[in-house]
C-alpha cells in the first residue's frame, strides 16, 4: 500500500510519505479597514458565487419558478444569503441570512442590519404575512423552541427570577415579526426563514 500503514498495533507507514499543499495569503491593512477587507476575501477565496438557474421543461402549463429571478435590491456588504431554496412544490421559500461581522469589527458593518423582505423578494410574489422564523437547520418554529428553552438562575441572586427570564428572552427573541416582512440580523447571527410564495 503506497501512502499506508500497517494494520498492528505497532503502526508503521509504508510507502511514500503523505504530501499536504496549501497556500498562504496575507492582507496588508489598516487597523480600522482590516476586518471589513478580511471579510470580503474570505467570501471571495472560500465562497465564490455560483448562479444556477432551472431551464424550462417546454410546458406551457409549468408553474414552475426559477431561483434565478433575482434579488429586488443588493443586500448590504455585511449580510450574506446564504440559502435560498423553493420547497413544496413551489409554494414556499426558503432562505438564510448570515451577518458577516462580530461586535466592534466594524464602526459601521458590525451594526444590526434590517432586511425588507417586500422589496427584496419582490419578483417571487410573496404572501404578506406569512413570514416565519425556524431554528437554524428548520426543524423547529423559534418561537416554539424559545417557549421549551431553560432559564437557569442564579444562586443568591437580588434580582427577581421572572425579571431574568424576561429579560433572557427579549434576549434570545427573534426579531422577526409574523406580521411584518421585515427582519433584523444582529452581530454574526444568522437567521433561517420561510415565507409563502403565490404561483
Amino acid at each position: 500500500t503506497v501512502g499506508g500503514m500497517t494494520p498492528y498495533p505497532d503502526w508503521t507507514r509504508i510507502g511514500d510519505g503523505i504530501v499536504v499543499s496549501g497556500k498562504h495569503r496575507f492582507l496588508l491593512s489598516t487597523e480600522l479597514l482590516g476586518m471589513k477587507e478580511l471579510r470580503s476575501e474570505i467570501d471571495k477565496t472560500y465562497t465564490p458565487f455560483n448562479i444556477l438557474v432551472q431551464n424550462d421543461d417546454g410546458n406551457s402549463n409549468s408553474k414552475s419558478m426559477s431561483l434565478g429571478a433575482g434579488l429586488g435590491y443588493d443586500l448590504p456588504i455585511n449580510v450574506q444569503l446564504m440559502t435560498m431554496s423553493l420547497k413544496d412544490n413551489g409554494k414556499t421559500l426558503l432562505l438564510r441570512f448570515a451577518h458577516q461581522f462580530a461586535i466592534n469589527e466594524d464602526n459601521n458593518l458590525s451594526q444590526p442590519v434590517k432586511i425588507n423582505l417586500s422589496k427584496l423578494l419582490k419578483s417571487y410574489n410573496i404572501i404578506h404575512g406569512s413570514l416565519q422564523e425556524w431554528t437554524l437547520s428548520q426543524n423547529e418554529l423559534k418561537k416554539e423552541q424559545l417557549k421549551s428553552k431553560i432559564y437557569w438562575t442564579k444562586e443568591n441572586n437580588n434580582k427577581n427570577s421572572d425579571d431574568e427570564r424576561m429579560s433572557m428572552s427579549s434576549e434570545f427573541k427573534g426579531d422577526s415579526d409574523e406580521d411584518d416582512m421585515t427582519i433584523v440580523l444582529k452581530p454574526m447571527q444568522i437567521k433561517t426563514i420561510t415565507v409563502k410564495v403565490q404561483i
